[in-house]
C-alpha cells in the first residue's frame, strides 16, 4: 500500500510568473502471510514458513522542490548537523526488525527554516529474517485423561521454530472435574521460563448456610510465589461473609481482609477487618458500623507495628553507629571555618549567646524570672554537645502506631409537648361573621334534560383553638471519642452530650482532651462540662465549666446563668475565670449579672472584679453598673462605677445619667493618680437642644493645665467654646477657640496666649463665612527681647472678586526687617504689589514688585535697591504690553566706590512692523573708563545700526562709531570710524561703503603716526554697470637708530579702470632709505 502527499506553498501570478515549494510525502506498508492448516482427532497445527526476504512494515519520505516558470529542480538539504542511523534488534526467533533514518537537524541555525524545510527526510521499519529457522508451527492438542480415578481435560499449545536454530514454547492447562481444579503451565526452555497457575473452588455449603472457597496460587519453577484464598458465606438470618488472604511467600508478606454484614428489620451490622504483614510490620484496621432501635454506632481501630531490628537486618548499611555518626558530623559542622576569616561557627554561636546573657541582665534587672534563662544561656555557651547532655537518639526495637474511636448516638423514645399559638385563635366562626347557610343556584340544561333545583346548604359552626400542641422528640445522647498511641505521643478526647430527661428539656454535655508525650512541653490536659435546662415551671438555667492543664499553665472558668419568666422575671449570671503559670503571672476575673423586676421598677446590676500579678507588678480593677426602668413614667437612670488600681497607675470614674420625659442628662466623673488629672464631662438634651460639656485640670509638681470645651447644639444655631491653660513654673500657655454656626453664616475665632512673664507670644485669627462671600484676618506678635516680630493678615473672597493684604515686620537690636503684600483679583483685573526693606548686619536693601493684568493690558515692574557704605545697588525693570505693542525697559546701576562703578540701560520696544532696541553701558575702574552705546532699529524692507564705543586709561584714548543702513532692498551703506591714542602714537582708520542699485563704491583711509613711523594710506574702490575702478595710494617714512641714524621713504600708487573694449592699468613705486 502506497500513499502520497504533495504540497505546494509559493506565489503564482497569472500569465506572467509562478515560484512555489513543493513537498513529496510518501507512505509505504507491505504485508503478507503463507500458512499451512493441519488437523486430526483432538489436534490442529498451522505451519507458516519462513519469509525469504525482508519485509518493510512502513517508510515514510519527504523531499522537497524548487517549482518556477521553466523548470523544477530538486532542493539539496542541509548538510550541517545532517542526522542519520540504521539499526536491527531481534524481534523472536529467526527474525530481526530494523529501522533506517536521516533528517537535518537546523537548531542550532537561526536563519534555517521550520521542519520539514530543512530537507530530505526518511524513516523505515522492516522485518529482516536471519535465515537459521525455516518455519514456524502452532499445534494446539486436547486429550481427557484419568488421573486417580478423576476426568482431567488437558489442552495443550505448542509453538516451534524449526530450522539451524531450534526453539519452541508450550502453555499446558488441565481441569480436573472432580476437585474443580484448573491448573496452567508455561514452559520456555530457551528463555528459561518454567509459569505456572494452580485455581481450585470448593463447595463447603451445609444445610443452613452456604459456603464457597477459591484458591490461586501463581507458581515459578512448581514454587509457589503469590498464593490468594477466598472465602464467601452467607445464611438464610441474614449474615454474610467475605474473607480473602494474599500472601507472598518470598517478602514473608500477608494481606488479609474480612468482611462480615447482617442484616434484619431491627438490625443493621457492618464489619471490616484488614490487616498487612511484611518484613515484620503490621497494618491492621476495624471498622464496625451498627444501627438498631435503640443506638448508631460507628467504631474504627487501626495499628500499625514495625520490628526495626528485622527491617534493619534487610537494609544495606549498618545503623548501629548513626548516633556516634550524627554527633560527629554536628561537632564537624559547629568546628567549619567561615569563608574568609579565623572564626567557626563554634564561635559565632558562643558569642551570640554571651551577647543574649549580657542582654537579658541589662533588660530585666529587678525580675526574678529570667535568671533561670540566664543559667541555661551560661551552660551553652561553649555550644559543647556532651557537656549540654544531650541524649544519643536510638531508634526503639518497636515502633507503633495505633488509633481507636467511637461514634454512639443513644435515641430518646421520650416527647416534649410544645404548644404553638394559632392565628385567630378562640374565635368562633360567628366571630368571623360565617353565614349559616349556602344557597346553591338552579342548574337547568334543556338541550340534554338536565334540570337541578336550587337547595340551601347548612353551614356547621366551629371554633378555633387558641394553640396547637406539637409533639417533638427528646434529643438522645451522643458520645464520641478517640485515642492516638505512638512511641512519642499519645493523645485522646472524648465528648459525651444529649438529653437525658423525660419530662422537661435538658441537655448535658462532658468532654475531655489528654495529651502524653516523651517532651513535657507538648504534654496537656482539657476538660469541661456543660447544662442547660427547660421545665414547664418557665425557667431556663445554663452552666458550663472547663479548665486546662499544662507545665506552663493552669486555667479554669465556670458559667452559670439562671432565667425564670412570667410576672416575676428574674435573671441572673456568673462567670468566673482564674489562670495561673509556674513562671510567675497569675490572673482571675469575676462577672456578677443581676436583672430582677420590682413592681413597676426593672432593676439590672452587673459587677465586674479582676486582678493580675506577676512578681512586683500587680493590677486590680472593678466596675459596677446599676440602671433601673419605670415602666408607668418610662424613666430611666443608670449609674456605673469603675476603679482600678495597680503598682503604677489608678484612677476612677463615675457615670450618672437619666431620661426622662424626652430630656437625657449625662454626666462623667473621673480621677486619675489621686487628683492628678481630673475630669467631668456632661451631655444634656432637652428640649431639641444639645449640650456637651467638658472641663479638665491635672497638676504634676511645677506643671499645671487645664482645658474647658462647652458645645450647644440647636435647631437654629451651634455653638463652640473650647480655653486650654498651661502653666509651668513662670510659663503660661492660653487658647481660647470660640465659633458659631447659624442662618447667617460661620465664624470661627481662636486666640493663643504664651508669656513667660518677660517675653510674650500671642496669635489672634478670625474666619466668617457668609452669605455674600469668605473673610478671614490674622494677627501674629512675637516678643522674645530682643527679637521682635509682627504678622498682619487680611484675605477677602466673594462674588466681586478677591484681595488678600499681608504685613510683616521684624527687629533684631539695630536690625530690622518689613515686607507687605496686596493683591487683588476680580473678572477685570488682576494685581499683585509686594514691598520688601531691610537693615541687616549694616546692609539696605529695597524691594519693590508689581503686577497688573487687566484690559489696558499687562504691566510688571520690579525695583531692586540696595546699600553697604560706599556700595550702591539699583536695578530697575519694567514689562508693559498694550494690545501688540511691547516695552520692556532696564536699569542698572552698580558703585563700588567714587572711582569704580558700571551702569547699563537697556530698553526694547516692539510695535507692529517695527523693533527698537537700544543699549548703553559705562564702566568705571580706577583709570580705566568704557563707554558704549548701540542702537537697533527694524521696519519693513529697512535697517538702522549704529553705534559708539570708546575707552580711556590714563592718557590713552580709543574711539569707535559705526553705522549700517538698509533701505527697499536697493540701498546700503556701512560707515566705520576708529580713532586711537595710545603713547604717542595716533593711529585712525575710516571705512565707507554704499550701495545704491547695481553702483557701489569703497573707500577706505588709514593712518599711523608717531615718532619712528608715518604711515598714509587712501584706498577707493567702484563699481558701476561696465565700470570697474580702483585708486590707491600709499606714503609712508621713517627714522630707526641703531649703530646711528636711519631714515626711509615709501611711496606707491595704483590705478586700475576697466570699460567695455578699454582696461588702464597704473602703477608708481618709490623708496629710498
Amino acid at each position: 500500500v502506497s500513499l502520497e502527499f504533495v504540497t505546494n506553498m509559493g506565489i503564482i501570478i497569472p500569465d506572467f510568473a509562478k515560484s512555489s515549494v513543493q513537498m513529496n510525502t510518501n507512505f509505504f506498508h507491505e504485508s503478507g502471510l503463507e500458512a499451512r492448516v493441519a488437523l486430526k482427532a483432538g489436534q490442529l497445527k498451522v505451519i507458516i514458513p519462513s519469509p525469504k526476504r525482508p519485509v518493510k512494515l512502513f517508510s515514510g519520505s519527504n523531499t522537497l522542490h524548487l517549482v518556477s516558470t521553466t523548470k523544477t529542480e530538486v532542493i539539496p538539504p542541509l548538510v550541517e548537523n545532517r542526522q542519520s542511523w540504521s539499526t536491527c534488534k531481534p524481534f523472536f526467533t529467526g527474525m530481526n526488525y530494523c529501522t533506517t533514518g536521516a533528517y537535518s537537524n537546523a537548531s542550532s541555525t537561526e536563519s534555517a527554516s521550520y521542519y520539514p524545510l530543512t530537507g530530505d527526510t526518511r524513516y523505515e521499519l522492516e522485518l529482516r529474517p536471519t535465515g537459521e529457522v525455516e518455519q514456524y508451527s502452532a499445534t494446539a492438542t486436547y486429550e481427557l485423561l484419568k488421573e486417580d480415578k478423576s476426568l482431567v481435560d488437558t489442552l495443550k499449545f505448542l509453538v516451534q521454530a524449526e530450522g539451524v536454530q531450534q526453539s519452541e514454547a508450550t502453555a499446558l492447562f488441565k481441569y480436573n472435574r472432580r476437585s474443580r481444579t484448573l491448573s496452567s503451565e508455561v514452559l520456555i526452555p530457551g528463555f528459561d521460563v518454567n509459569f505456572g497457575t494452580i485455581l481450585r473452588v470448593n463447595d463447603e455449603s451445609a444445610k443452613d448456610k452456604n459456603t464457597y472457597k477459591l484458591i490461586l496460587d501463581i507458581q515459578n519453577k512448581k514454587i509457589t510465589e503469590v498464593s490468594l484464598v477466598g472465602h464467601l458465606s452467607y445464611d438464610k438470618k441474614g449474615d454474610g461473609k467475605i474473607k480473602g488472604v494474599v500472601s507472598i511467600p518470598r517478602f514473608q508478606a500477608e494481606a488479609r481482609s474480612e468482611v462480615h454484614t447482617h442484616w434484619s428489620s431491627t438490625k443493621l451490622l457492618f464489619q471490616m477487618d484488614s490487616s498487612a504483614t511484611a518484613y515484620g510490620s503490621t497494618i491492621s484496621k476495624r471498622v464496625t458500623w451498627r444501627y438498631d432501635n435503640e443506638i448508631i454506632e460507628f467504631v474504627w481501630n487501626t495499628g500499625t507495628n514495625v520490628d526495626t531490628k528485622k527491617v534493619a537486618s534487610n537494609f544495606p548499611v549498618d545503623l548501629s553507629h548513626y548516633p556516634r555518626m550524627l554527633h560527629e558530623y554536628a561537632n564537624g559542622l559547629l568546628d567549619h571555618r567561615v569563608p574568609q576569616t579565623d572564626v567557626t561557627f563554634r564561635d559565632m554561636g558562643s558569642k551570640l549567646i554571651v551577647a543574649t546573657n549580657t542582654w537579658l541582665q541589662m533588660a530585666t534587672r529587678g525580675l526574678p524570672y529570667p535568671q533561670t534563662l540566664q543559667d541555661h544561656l551560661n551552660s551553652l555557651s561553649e555550644l559543647n554537645l556532651l557537656k549540654m547532655g544531650l541524649s544519643d537518639f536510638h531508634i526503639p526495637d518497636n515502633l507503633f502506631l495505633k488509633t481507636d474511636g467511637r461514634v454512639k448516638y443513644t435515641m430518646n423514645k421520650n416527647k416534649i409537648n410544645i404548644d404553638i399559638p394559632l392565628p385567630l385563635g378562640g374565635k368562633s366562626s360567628k366571630d368571623l361573621k360565617m353565614p349559616e347557610s349556602v344557597r346553591t343556584p338552579a342548574l337547568n340544561f334543556k338541550s340534554v334534560g338536565f334540570y337541578l333545583p336550587s337547595r340551601e346548604v347548612q353551614v356547621p359552626t366551629f371554633t378555633i383553638p387558641k394553640t396547637h400542641q406539637l409533639q417533638v422528640p427528646l434529643l438522645g445522647v451522643l458520645d464520641l471519642s478517640t485515642n492516638v498511641y505512638s512511641n512519642l505521643y499519645n493523645w485522646s478526647a472524648s465528648y459525651t452530650g444529649g438529653n437525658t430527661s423525660r419530662d422537661h428539656f435538658s441537655l448535658q454535655a462532658q468532654y475531655r482532651m489528654k495529651t502524653d508525650s516523651v517532651v513535657d512541653l507538648f504534654s496537656y490536659s482539657v476538660q469541661g462540662s456543660g447544662e442547660t435546662t427547660y421545665d414547664s415551671k418557665n425557667t431556663f438555667t445554663l452552666s458550663c465549666d472547663g479548665s486546662l492543664h499544662h507545665k506552663f499553665l493552669d486555667s479554669k472558668f465556670k458559667v452559670s446563668h439562671v432565667e425564670k419568666f412570667g410576672n416575676s422575671p428574674v435573671s441572673k449570671g456568673l462567670l468566673t475565670f482564674e489562670t495561673s503559670s509556674a513562671l510567675g503571672p497569675q490572673m482571675s476575673a469575676t462577672v456578677h449579672l443581676d436583672s430582677k423586676k420590682k413592681q413597676h421598677l426593672y432593676v439590672k446590676d452587673i459587677k465586674v472584679d479582676g486582678q493580675f500579678r506577676a512578681s512586683s507588678f500587680y493590677a486590680q480593677g472593678k466596675y459596677g453598673l446599676s440602671c433601673e426602668r419605670d415602666v408607668t413614667t418610662g424613666q430611666l437612670s443608670g449609674e456605673s462605677n469603675m476603679r482600678f488600681n495597680s503598682t503604677y497607675f489608678q484612677g476612677t470614674n463615675q457615670i450618672v445619667g437619666m431620661y426622662q420625659d424626652g430630656a437625657l442628662s449625662i454626666t462623667s466623673t473621673s480621677d486619675l493618680q489621686d487628683g492628678i488629672f481630673k475630669n467631668t464631662a456632661s451631655l444634656k438634651y432637652e428640649n431639641y437642644e444639645l449640650t456637651l460639656k467638658s472641663d479638665s485640670s491635672g497638676q504634676y509638681e511645677n506643671f499645671a493645665a487645664s482645658n474647658k470645651l462647652d458645645v450647644t447644639f440647636s435647631t437654629q444655631s451651634a455653638l463652640l467654646r473650647s480655653e486650654h491653660q498651661a502653666n509651668y513654673k513662670s510659663l503660661r500657655l492660653v487658647t481660647l477657640l470660640s465659633g458659631s454656626l447659624t442662618s447667617q453664616g460661620v465664624e470661627l475665632n481662636a486666640d493663643i496666649l504664651g508669656t513667660d512673664k518677660i517675653n510674650t507670644g500671642a496669635h489672634k485669627a478670625t474666619l466668617k463665612i457668609a452669605r455674600d462671600g469668605l473673610s478671614t484676618s490674622a494677627t501674629t506678635n512675637l516678643k522674645y527681647s530682643p527679637l521682635l516680630l509682627e504678622n498682619e493678615l487680611n484675605a477677602e473672597l466673594g462674588l466681586s472678586g478677591a484681595s488678600m493684604k499681608l504685613s510683616t515686620n521684624g527687629r533684631f537690636k539695630e536690625h530690622n526687617a518689613k515686607f507687605s503684600l496686596d493683591g487683588r483679583a476680580a473678572l477685570t483685573e488682576v494685581s499683585l504689589g509686594s514691598i520688601y526693606q531691610a537693615m541687616i548686619l549694616g546692609a539696605d536693601s529695597k524691594n519693590i514688585f508689581n503686577f497688573k493684568l487687566s484690559r489696558e493690558g499687562l504691566r510688571l515692574s520690579n525695583d531692586l535697591m540696595g546699600s553697604y557704605a560706599e556700595m550702591k545697588l539699583d536695578h530697575t525693570h519694567s514689562l508693559n504690553i498694550a494690545g501688540l505693542s511691547l516695552d520692556f525697559f532696564s536699569k542698572m546701576d552698580n558703585i563700588y566706590s567714587g572711582d569704580k562703578f558700571y551702569t547699563q540701560n537697556f530698553n526694547l520696544q516692539l510695535q507692529p512692523y517695527s523693533f527698537i532696541t537700544t543699549l548703553s553701558n559705562d564702566l568705571r575702574y580706577g583709570a580705566l573708563d568704557l563707554t558704549n552705546n548701540g542702537r537697533f532699529r527694524l521696519e519693513p524692507l529697512k535697517l538702522n545700526v549704529g553705534g559708539n564705543f570708546k575707552g580711556t586709561y590714563q592718557n590713552n584714548e580709543l574711539k569707535h562709531i559705526y553705522t549700517i543702513s538698509y533701505t527697499d532692498l536697493v540701498v546700503a551703506s556701512y560707515r566705520a570710524d576708529t580713532v586711537a591714542k595710545v603713547q604717542g602714537v595716533e593711529f585712525s582708520h575710516r571705512l565707507n561703503a554704499d550701495i545704491e542699485g547695481l553702483t557701489s563704491s569703497v573707500d577706505v583711509t588709514t593712518s599711523y603716526n608717531s615718532d619712528p613711523l608715518h604711515f598714509n594710506n587712501v584706498f577707493h574702490f567702484s563699481l558701476a554697470p561696465f565700470t570697474l575702478g580702483i585708486d590707491t595710494h600709499t606714503s609712508g617714512d621713517g627714522k630707526l637708530s641703531f649703530w646711528g641714524e636711519h631714515t626711509g621713504q615709501l611711496y606707491s600708487k595704483f590705478l586700475l579702470k576697466a570699460e567695455p573694449l578699454a582696461l588702464i592699468v597704473s602703477h608708481d613705486y618709490k623708496g629710498s632709505t
